[in-house]
């Protein structure tokens, strides 16, 4: 990772503190070292620092095994690139190009590509990749309004194809298909005489150029200069109008059943009638009243149960907000533009909690991250608000006896988990409950996004591309959000329910 890319996450929740004062022009690289024993790793270590002793280092090189400081090395690779998207300008789009070359022009592939962005005006972009391959991805933002950003544009493609291949005989792709964007430089890489081949082979499988035309194999030699899509700006003030549609949903075995109606009307019939006792609020989310466990899953509690049982065990009393099934912290509304609409149920739901808690005296636990994360932006801090993870954290752990179990379980920690700087504490209770937690690499947002994964879950499937392999050999999955956990389990081979239901099950009978 090149110093801007390390620039574009140093203010992230959870990256280290020292990356804000590295020097300009440092690089820094985060490698993976993995044998199947200690002495193994050890010599694999030493063999690793040896290798690294001829370099002017920045720091001493740094050898970790703690999962929480593993954990946030990969979120400074992982955040690179949503940065990068969070900090474009209003009417740019992010484009990500890949290249490759071999190891050994890797570095002064680096510092030419460096060079050439920034002769360009791209000073904002990022490098970074996969050193083992000689891969590159560089990351700009780029606006298609302007002519002179356009003829920009088409100087950097130029002289990157130049410079990649001609300088450094590499490719002008690595793991990102060639599509249209270098379709014009595919004779340039590769040679007419081979390129003449390809051609024959796809008018073979193709003869009327209906597939993909354009795409790889292009008569026109600007065809990346063509067919823009302009990001439109727009102020962000504005939600005008709402288009509805029809949506049609996406049934599988992952779905879930409902939440049978008995449990439901135990929320509204119980009471504050405990005098000396610990207390808590239990606001279950509008998800949690309505979606249960998977439709073909084993475990047939539901979530509310579930942490009822637990909160009990761990010597509280349950209290719930009066009318729950007129409750909602707003997030669904939010998140569709209704912004009138979703502070009106907070409001509403903020009273109610108020009421219940004795105006703050007892803690609320909302068993869902995603609806916690609203309620903490817009509700008064007379609330305690927790959600799962932290409230087992720092009020459950201490009252329970948990029996660790040896199994390996998988743990996602959701995107709001990480806005809210709880990633510390999900591993915390992770290793609480197993010996064997795995948090997986290169998994970051689920993609799931509130509704959408249930009517377009390619956006879910291509968000967890890299999930499956890591964890379909495990037997469970654990999370803090309904619709990622159906999200997970659909991407992954393997269930993935609320981390109380590993608690509930941690706890010694």
């Amino acid at each position: 990772m090149d110093r801007e890319a390390l620039r574009s996450v140093e203010n992230n929740a959870g990256i280290p503190d020292y990356i804000k004062s590295l020097d300009d022009g440092v690089t820094a690289l985060l490698i993976d070292l993995e044998e199947e024993s200690q002495e193994a790793l050890d010599q694999l270590i030493a063999r690793t620092k040896k290798a690294s002793s001829g370099f002017e280092l920045e720091r001493d090189f740094e050898v970790t095994s703690d999962l929480k400081e593993i954990t946030d090395y990969w979120n400074v690779r992982k955040g690179v690139f949503p940065s990068v998207g969070g900090m474009r300008k209003p009417g740019t789009s992010v484009i990500i190009e890949d290249v490759a070359v071999s190891a050994e022009h890797l570095t002064s592939a680096v510092m030419d590509m460096r060079q050439m962005l920034d002769e360009l005006g791209y000073n904002d972009a990022v490098i970074y990749g996969h050193v083992l391959d000689g891969n590159l991805h560089f990351i700009f933002a780029q606006d298609f309004h302007k002519q002179e950003e356009l003829k920009k544009y088409e100087n950097m493609i130029f002289r990157l194809s130049r410079l990649i291949v001609g300088k450094y005989d590499g490719s002008l792709k690595a793991e990102h298909g060639t599509g249209i964007n270098m379709a014009p430089f595919v004779a340039y890489e590769w040679g007419e005489t081979i390129y003449k081949h390809m051609r024959e082979i796809k008018k073979a499988f193709d003869p009327t150029g209906i597939l993909n035309p354009g795409v790889i194999i292009s008569d026109d030699a600007e065809i990346h200069l063509r067919s823009f899509k302009p990001m439109p700006v727009i102020d962000e003030a504005v939600v005008d109008k709402i288009s509805l549609f029809k949506k049609i949903w996406i049934w599988d075995r992952h779905l879930p059943r409902p939440v049978k109606k008995k449990t439901l009307a135990r929320l509204h019939k119980a009471e504050d009638t405990a005098i000396d006792s610990m207390k808590v609020v239990y606001f279950p989310s509008c998800i949690s009243q309505s979606m249960g466990p998977a439709v073909k899953e084993s475990e047939r509690r539901s979530l509310i149960e579930v942490s009822t049982e637990v909160l009990e065990k761990a010597g509280y009393t349950v209290i719930y907000p009066e009318k729950m099934n007129t409750l909602c912290c707003g997030t669904p509304w939010e998140s569709k533009g209704f912004f009138d609409i979703a502070d009106a149920k907070s409001s509403e739901l903020e009273k109610a909690l108020l009421k219940a808690s004795k105006d703050g005296k007892y803690p609320v636990l909302c068993d869902t991250s995603p609806c916690t994360d609203r309620m903490l932006r817009v509700m008064t801090d007379r609330l305690k608000l927790y959600e799962p993870v932290e409230f087992i954290h720092d009020h459950l752990l201490d009252k329970l006896e948990l029996k660790k179990t040896e199994e390996a379980l998988a743990f996602h920690i959701t995107c709001t988990s990480t806005k809210m700087g709880l990633q510390d504490k999900f591993i915390a209770v992770a290793k609480a409950c197993t010996e064997n937690p795995v948090f997986p690499e290169e998994v970051g947002c689920c993609g799931f996004a509130g509704d959408k994964g249930f009517t377009h879950p390619e956006i879910n499937t291509w968000a967890l591309r890299n999930l499956k392999l890591q964890v379909n050999s495990l037997s469970a999955g654990y999370s803090n959000s309904r619709t990622c956990e159906i999200g997970l389990s659909r991407n992954s081979g393997i269930d993935y329910r609320s981390i109380m239901y590993l608690v509930s099950d941690a706890i010694k009978s």
